[in-house]
């Protein structure tokens, strides 16, 4: 949690001195949890197998090979890296990685081992401690965050605590909380609300009373009421947080989210009670947050919108796309976008330089092509596959199961937001993704799934 913390408000660790002790933190996390308990549950072998193809495709980027296979391979690489390397006019025969910056390739190896060993080792602190005790630290992170967020804007303007304004803020872009773009932090919210909101709903569907009407109105002064009342304003606070920064690709995700709630809500339990309760919670918190920011502004918003640019996404999706058709089998390194942007842009040169393609699916295929595209592939597979499987060994209407719904439901809105974003490219969020992961994937605990049963 204070990998969290530190990733969230140290300006998304957007920077060096604030992502270098982050990630290194997260492996050694990662490590420690895989190492101390590695006697009460065993590696996930598939989704390890699968991190480490990743993490092998991206090295295997950064070993030097000589002109001739560099051709073969990547025809467009040569043409590229003379406009940006003087060194290969003076040696064009001299032995050269398949990335067009090998230092930054590095750094996105060790960046994704970090994140692959924290998801690994935290799904085992998760099976040995339970997941609720991280849902109610996440929610508090959240308020502050939320609250944070909110008061940013009318107390600081363009700058972020009061003090710091980013060198390349341009508008409309503004900050909003620790974040230099208010659409990351939006996906940071879409992470971690769906958990909270998980959370919210299995303290209704598990404690509250299925008697009489007494006995449901004297629970809710019960010390599990009010957690669960607590938790409820937490998710409410952060839902208003997320529709104040007007981040159209998080809206739109977060009403998808509500929806995916909604529907788990109708499958956690039996007592038609209990599921009505869950449904007007959720329904009330969604609703709430829409009625309280203005649904006519949002409407507005929305209908404001360049749609015939997509938003103005249409451009830099056909800049990355060529870089693609040039790249296709090696791509041109991961963590290497903004260097092939210096040559291969041609929307908004005269107004901004893109170092993202605002589409990680895209950027993910300029930067790795096929090489690393298909073990990216394989390991969301992967991962599918082991959350089914732990869905299957879960109780359904159990914390651990409202909880691993609430995972993939903050999952599927992320995912949702990346084909407009890269939210994920922010270091703070890249760990928050890491946790929920684990928790998605994480094997509940013997001893408590005994306990629940025998409940």
């Amino acid at each position: 949690m204070l990998l969290l913390a530190w990733g969230t408000f140290a300006f998304g660790a957007v920077y060096p001195w604030a992502y270098r002790p982050l990630m290194s933190g997260a492996a050694i996390t990662g490590l420690f949890c895989l190492v101390r308990f590695r006697s009460v549950a065993g590696v996930q072998r598939l989704p390890a197998l699968a991190f480490a193809a990743v993490v092998a495709a991206i090295l295997l980027q950064t070993v030097p090979l000589p002109s001739v296979a560099r051709h073969a391979v990547s025809p467009a690489h040569a043409a590229l890296v003379s406009q940006l390397d003087f060194g290969m006019l003076v040696a064009p025969d001299a032995w050269r990685p398949l990335t067009i910056d090998r230092g930054r390739t590095l750094t996105a190896a060790a960046c994704a081992a970090a994140l692959f060993l924290l998801t690994l080792g935290a799904s085992r602190w998760l099976t040995v401690y339970g997941a609720r005790r991280f849902a109610a630290h996440l929610a508090v992170v959240g308020l502050v965050l939320a609250v944070v967020g909110v008061a940013q804007r009318p107390l600081f303007g363009t700058r972020i605590y009061g003090f710091w304004e980013p060198l390349m803020l341009r508008r409309p872009y503004e900050p909003f909380g620790p974040f230099v773009l208010e659409n990351h932090f939006g996906g940071w919210m879409l992470l971690a609300l769906p958990v909270v909101l998980a959370r919210v709903c299995a303290g209704i569907a598990r404690e509250m009373p299925a008697g009489s009407w007494h006995a449901r109105v004297a629970w809710l002064g019960s010390a599990g009421a009010q957690q669960v009342w607590l938790l409820a304003v937490a998710a409410a606070a952060m839902s208003v947080s997320l529709l104040l920064t007007f981040s159209r690709s998080a809206i739109g995700a977060f009403v998808l989210a509500v929806i995916l709630t909604g529907v788990f809500a109708v499958r956690g339990t039996t007592s038609f009670r209990r599921r009505l309760a869950s449904l007007a919670i959720v329904a009330t918190i969604g609703w709430g947050a829409l009625v309280w920011v203005g649904l006519d502004r949002i409407v507005t918003f929305f209908r404001n919108a360049p749609w015939e640019s997509l938003n103005v996404r249409l451009g830099p999706w056909q800049d990355a796309w060529r870089v693609i058709n040039d790249f296709w089998l090696t791509g041109t390194g991961m963590n290497t976008y903004a260097q092939s942007m210096i040559m291969y842009q041609r929307f908004g040169v005269e107004w901004a330089h893109y170092s993202q393609a605002h589409n990680d699916y895209l950027q993910l295929l300029a930067e790795g092509g096929l090489l690393v595209a298909l073990p990216a592939i394989a390991a969301v597979l992967a991962l599918a596959i082991e959350i089914r499987r732990q869905f299957a060994r879960t109780e359904r209407g159990s914390t651990t199961w409202w909880l691993r719904c609430g995972a993939v439901t903050g999952l599927v809105a992320i995912a949702v937001q990346e084909t407009v974003e890269f939210s994920l490219q922010m270091p703070g969020n890249a760990v928050l993704c890491a946790l929920v992961l684990a928790l998605a994937i994480h094997r509940p605990s013997p001893r408590r799934a005994l306990s629940s049963r025998g409940t």
